[in-house]
């Protein structure tokens, strides 16, 4: 099961949806999803069930009764895969977690594991809010990503005083480029120390160990960009 998790029945997308809206609402911050997403899915799943429900009554099936739970369905698709997509790319969701959201997992074409290798990040430079950093190859001592990474997870921590093993960094997404750019919040006031740190990963999302933390002070509003964008929350 991969890409053709969605049923094609529509009773099956019925039960299947509500599974999957269950789970996304349990287990909402487990998967990273926001809450504003969660509440989105529901919304969508309510209007196919209802448009299904029309339709399944015989005294007032019609032809646009069957067309709006078609657009109903396709929209609710559309987002279920959209959804499923972010929580595949997550590293630390498991195929267990992701068997039991009924996304499924895909087979793995080759024997694959977790780079063994932290990779070195620098700040290249900081213009505003937007702090853009390399992230090094240790082994070959370049910018780039590295034989048998897929790409780089970064994590940030806003604090003066240094993170230690206790610290609860915040995930700010996946990159496939070595030289990667995040926009910090507008909120965050000049001088505002960030501390940034990166780990690679497997084609399978298998993370490897984290590199040490870099940290540098934010200059203020900026519409920089350069690199890939990662926003931080």
């Amino acid at each position: 099961m991969s890409k053709n998790f969605f049923p094609r029945a529509d009773l099956a997308v019925k039960s299947w949806s509500s599974h999957f809206r269950m789970q996304i609402t349990e287990s909402r911050e487990l998967l990273h999803l926001t809450q504003d997403q969660v509440d989105r899915y529901a919304l969508l799943d309510d209007e196919f069930a209802t448009r299904l429900a029309v339709t399944s009554n015989r005294a007032i099936r019609c032809k646009s009764n069957v067309e709006a739970k078609n657009t109903a369905l396709r929209e609710l698709e559309i987002y279920a895969r959209e959804l499923a997509a972010l929580v595949r790319a997550r590293p630390d969701v498991t195929d267990e977690m992701r068997i039991n959201l009924g996304i499924g997992v895909r087979k793995a074409k080759s024997r694959s594991v977790e780079p063994v290798v932290a990779p070195a990040v620098t700040v290249n430079k900081v213009v505003g809010q937007a702090v853009t950093v390399f992230l090094w190859d240790e082994e070959g001592h370049v910018v780039r990503i590295p034989r048998g990474a897929k790409g780089g997870s970064i994590s940030t921590w806003v604090g003066e005083d240094e993170p230690g093993p206790e610290t609860k960094w915040s995930f700010m997404g996946n990159t496939t480029r070595a030289v990667t750019t995040i926009e910090f919040p507008g909120s965050l006031p000049i001088g505002t120390r960030v501390w940034i740190i990166a780990q690679w990963f497997g084609p399978r999302g298998q993370p490897g160990p984290a590199s040490k933390a870099v940290s540098t002070v934010l200059l203020g509003q900026s519409m920089a960009r350069a690199g890939r964008i990662l926003r931080a929350a």
